[in-house]
């Protein structure tokens, strides 16, 4: 009996080996080839500077990068062939720079774990790249522990670490961004709920998430109209208590932090960028609206995410799915739909938690054909006793 089992257990291990090789190579690149987004520069000014003196915001904001990263990043912050008019702007003139602090005070939680970071010694942009690389493992590592439920290990070690290796996912690693520590924390909090049943963690992880990314307010809201609308039984009313709160901590942080109403946020992402925010008359029709997403579709087109979305059409239609991964499916599509409806940004870097829910949800789906899965038993009759 020993023997008979000593070759599943071989390639239980060799499939752990693998991955644990492959993440860390993929972690290796992420961190070797950062990506420097401008909008680190605010955070860091948050981070660095506890007074709220313009000048000294922005004179910390753009020393903290002359000092901490390559001379060709640091005039990349200044000028820039896609946006240097505003670049330009932002760096000669402290006020127009520091009336931009607003939108990214409320993410608090970011720059409270950037903080902690620096002060244990990490400089601004090393703890940046350092959180997002670590969130990225953490997230793959999570997404493998799900998927091999359905796979076996080997198959999720490859499929995981081939997601990973995408340019959508694995771009999100090297950002000196939230998104990969916001993916983290939500993909998290929706494994320890739908997988594991330990709500409680899993709801205080959520309710975390807002506090990274205004639109993790979506995302609790949509879990907590699945648990409620599916499987009887869930305690979603905790989540529904969590989101009130949650509502209500993000509108004092927006008011506390002198932030801007949604329509003033939407003019000057997608209508006209300027980095004299607080001076702009905001005039938002429906055709600026509309012609907003059409530059996200058009921005898409040459990438993959027309295929995640395609991907996720099918899965709202898919028959003999386990009914867990149906019911992620749904969230992951609407949570993708109401995204994009509200910040049609061209950048697949906001949509790599409902991207990974599809992909899990379509490779759960190919293993699990033709064989009935036996935790959807168990769901259905855990959600009747409703423990």
């Amino acid at each position: 009996m020993r023997f008979s089992r000593l070759p599943t257990r071989l390639k239980e291990d060799a499939g752990f080996i693998l991955f644990i090789v492959l993440l860390a190579a993929l972690c290796r690149l992420a961190w070797i080839y950062p990506l420097y987004n401008w909008d680190i520069l605010p955070s860091v000014a948050l981070v660095n500077e506890p007074s709220r003196d313009p000048v000294k915001l922005h004179g910390r904001a753009y020393g903290t990068a002359d000092l901490e990263t390559p001379p060709s990043v640091a005039h990349s912050f200044r000028v820039s062939e896609y946006d240097t008019k505003n670049r330009l702007d932002s760096a000669r003139n402290p006020w127009h720079f520091a009336e931009q602090l607003p939108l990214y005070s409320v993410k608090p939680l970011y720059i409270l774990t950037l903080t902690a970071m620096h002060r244990a010694g990490l400089g601004t942009f090393v703890a940046s790249r350092l959180l997002s690389v670590i969130s990225f493992a953490t997230f793959g590592s999570i997404f493998f522990l799900w998927l091999r439920k359905f796979t076996g290990t080997l198959v999720a070690s490859l499929s995981t670490c081939f997601l990973l290796a995408t340019p959508d996912f694995l771009s999100v690693g090297g950002e000196t961004s939230p998104d990969a520590f916001f993916a983290c924390l939500a993909f998290a909090g929706i494994y320890l709920i739908f997988e594991k049943k330990q709500f409680f963690p899993g709801w205080c992880l959520l309710a975390l998430v807002p506090l990274v990314r205004t639109d993790g307010l979506v995302l609790i809201l949509l879990v907590v109209a699945l648990l409620a609308w599916k499987p009887r039984g869930f305690p979603w009313r905790y989540g529904l208590a969590i989101l009130a709160v949650e509502i209500v901590a993000s509108q004092a942080m927006s008011w506390l932090g002198g932030g801007y109403s949604f329509r003033t946020l939407f003019y000057h992402s997608f209508v006209n960028r300027n980095p004299a925010i607080a001076e702009v008359t905001v005039h938002l029709t429906v055709a600026d609206y509309f012609h907003a997403l059409y530059v996200f579709v058009l921005g898409s087109i040459a990438s993959p995410r027309p295929l995640y979305f395609l991907l996720g059409l099918v899965s709202l239609k898919a028959r003999g799915t386990p009914r867990l991964l149906r019911n992620l499916a749904w969230l992951a599509m609407t949570f993708a739909v109401v995204h994009v409806a509200l910040f049609p940004l061209p950048d697949s870097r906001f949509l790599i938690l409902p991207f990974a829910l599809i992909v899990l949800w379509a490779a759960g789906t190919l293993a699990s054909s033709g064989n009935r899965d036996p935790r959807e038993g168990a769901w259905g009759a855990w959600s009747l006793r409703g423990n």
